[in-house]
């Protein structure tokens, strides 16, 4: 998902949407044809080359004599550090003049600011430009198939405390991570194991109490929980059909894993989670992949995770924002299985992204706590509804 950042500028009844793709350089203002609303509901998109802050943009919009909502929506396809632009609003009538807290940013691979704390991006966006090896079918392997020669010591042949190397992502390089089996539980058939990065376990910022409430939410026996919620929504994590249609696929050890470590080293927010479909791959043998570490898992921010306020709770700001993420990464998962390898076809990006949005939502209604629509629970009496007008969250 493209990082955006919409400005309300006018309260009313109707709504208009330009696109703005902020790109290039130059020197002299660059205009647009005047637009005009002839309906009640219009939007109007462009793709501008050019603009900049030695070229500004002017744009002029009629909205006739009735009230009406218009937003502009900046988005940038290739830089994900693009700066909120300046908007100077002239206007031959009333009008609200862009506040602070009408700044909103998209969410996916965006960057979201939650009061003075930094951007989060939820995926990465490096991760996303990786290809795959096409799918290798089983039955028309022309080498015998190897028996997987896992990075981490298989699932199901662990204990807490071991300690493996994860090949994981920093940027656009690979990185080998040291970590640490620090909790496992089994529910329904299903193991859950939390690996944290060595240096980041206690004494590092990371302790056990942190990952047991992070697991409390994603996997419990007895109880409502996150795996629950987006399974029976989307569907299942593997199976073992996924490895009997592929051979380059790794077999289904009825296992998830969550890796929680310091992606980018740059401390809360940044990259924050992203599941990465290399690691449901074979490391050896025909359509391999040699830095996959054979495993269904995804993987987590360990800084942002253990950035509490105060005497540290699950549901302070920045802790939640990882709970909402386990159900946005899991959704990812899930979509990998049962699209694009049991049905070959391949969730588009934007679809994907919505996906995991609408995941993290129903999760986070569950939990009595505020999403990504920003609708507290509490005004809608968890009946899914946008809550009352004049919410700008």
């Amino acid at each position: 998902m493209q990082r955006a950042t919409a400005t309300r500028l006018v309260r009313g009844l109707a709504l208009c949407i330009a696109v703005l793709v902020i790109a290039g350089c130059g020197w002299f203002p660059y205009r647009v044809a005047r637009d005009a609303f002839d309906g009640s509901t219009q939007v109007f998109y462009y793709d501008l080359e050019g603009v900049n802050t030695k070229r500004p943009l002017r744009y002029a919009l009629t909205v006739g004599s009735t009230p009406r909502d218009v937003f502009l929506v900046f988005t940038n396809a290739t830089n994900l550090s693009i700066v909120a632009p300046l908007v100077e609003v002239r206007s031959e009538v009333g009008v609200s003049e862009p506040a602070p807290s009408d700044l909103l940013t998209a969410r996916g691979l965006a960057s979201t600011t939650v009061g003075d704390r930094p951007p989060v991006i939820v995926d990465n966006p490096h991760v996303r430009e990786w290809e795959p090896p096409p799918l290798e079918s089983a039955g028309a392997r022309s080498i015998t198939p190897q028996e997987p020669s896992f990075a981490v010591s298989p699932p199901n042949d662990t204990n807490v405390n071991d300690v493996a190397t994860f090949i994981a992502s920093d940027g656009e390089v690979y990185v080998d991570v040291d970590a640490t089996l620090v909790f496992e539980r089994t529910v329904g058939g299903l193991e859950l194991e939390i690996w944290v990065e060595t240096s980041e376990y206690d004494p590092g910022p990371i302790t056990y109490d942190m990952v047991v409430a992070l697991a409390d939410n994603f996997l419990k026996d007895g109880v409502d929980d996150i795996h629950t919620w987006v399974g029976e929504v989307f569907g299942r994590t593997w199976s073992d059909t996924a490895s009997q249609l592929y051979g380059n696929l790794i077999p289904n050890q009825n296992n998830v894993t969550i890796f929680l470590h310091d992606i980018g080293g740059d401390g809360p927010g940044g990259i924050i989670g992203y599941f990465w479909s290399k690691d449901n791959f074979k490391s050896t043998g025909q359509g391999s992949v040699t830095t996959s570490n054979e495993r269904v898992m995804f993987y987590l921010d360990s800084e942002t995770l253990a950035a509490g306020e105060g005497s540290w709770d699950i549901t302070d700001p920045w802790p939640n924002e990882m709970v909402s993420t386990l159900a946005h990464e899991l959704q990812h998962m899930i979509n990998y299985h049962e699209r694009s390898v049991l049905r070959g076809a391949p969730t588009v990006l934007w679809m994907n992204e919505l996906m995991s949005l609408a995941a993290e939502d129903f999760v986070e209604e569950k939990r009595e706590m505020t999403g990504p629509r920003g609708v507290d629970p509490g005004w809608s009496g968890g009946d899914g509804s946008a809550g009352p007008a004049g919410n700008t969250d």
